[in-house]
């Protein structure tokens, strides 16, 4: 079977590496590949009318957008209202799910956490914000407009004392905008912060040097996206009638 991974800027991804090291090993019973497009209807219209695919994985900035081109979603990417995993039945019906927030609070190394900053208003930002809220965890998001929580000109004037946890699910600081960072007040960071940046390639972004400069603890992605692959794999793996009676 084939699987593959959708998006737009996909030049420093590592999900083949994962699927093909990582998780088949040995097995050459698959094979990966990357649509980089800027045609998403096309890339599932292909996944749809050809047998040999098993499904998609989903990324910037398609993760809201595959939604209406699926046929059904399972309730946490419907709660979610964002899809990174898109799985075909062998009738061509395709599944959506969210494995994000899996592999998210699967990763996260911080064990004590009241209060969390979730930076982002995409699809992966709203994973991160579920998770946490899963956990029971009080989580305000922010944009640069009021459509979150909290804008960044109130962060600029309340400082960032209030948080243990503050999350960048943006794209600021990613090998395609390699030296941009949130705009925040660093300087009121607390040393006992936690930051955690979902980019992952640069392995240190200017987000989590920041951090790191003042003493907090800091974290990339990398660990999220080895857990959300696992549990994206055994969504492909999953048998149908079961996926459809209980998905």
């Amino acid at each position: 079977m084939i699987y593959g991974l959708v998006g737009k800027y996909l030049r420093h991804s590592r999900s083949k590496e994962i699927f093909e090291e990582g998780i088949w090993g040995s097995s050459t019973e698959h094979t990966f590949r990357y649509i980089q497009t800027d045609d998403l209807g096309e890339a599932i219209r292909s996944l749809r009318s050809d047998d040999q695919w098993g499904g998609l994985m989903v990324t910037t900035p398609y993760k809201e957008q595959v939604i209406p081109l699926l046929d059904h979603l399972t309730p946490d990417a419907e709660a979610l209202g964002a899809v990174n995993c898109v799985r075909r039945l062998a009738d061509g019906t395709l599944w959506g799910t969210n494995t994000d927030w899996q592999g998210f609070r699967h990763s996260l190394h911080l064990h004590s956490i009241s209060r969390a900053l979730v930076l982002g208003m995409g699809g992966a930002a709203k994973s991160v914000a579920y998770a946490l809220r899963d956990l029971g965890i009080d989580t305000c998001v922010v944009s640069r407009s009021s459509r979150g929580d909290l804008t960044y000109d109130h962060l600029r004037e309340t400082g960032l004392g209030a948080y243990d946890l503050i999350v960048n699910a943006t794209p600021l600081g990613t090998a395609r905008l390699p030296q941009e960072k949130p705009p925040l007040p660093y300087d009121t960071l607390r040393v006992d912060a936690h930051l955690y940046d979902l980019n992952y390639n640069p392995a240190i972004t200017p987000f989590l040097l920041e951090g790191l400069q003042r003493g907090t603890s800091a974290q990339n992605g990398m660990q999220m996206l080895i857990h959300q692959a696992r549990v994206a794999w055994d969504f492909f793996q999953t048998n149908e009638q079961r996926l459809i009676q209980h998905p």
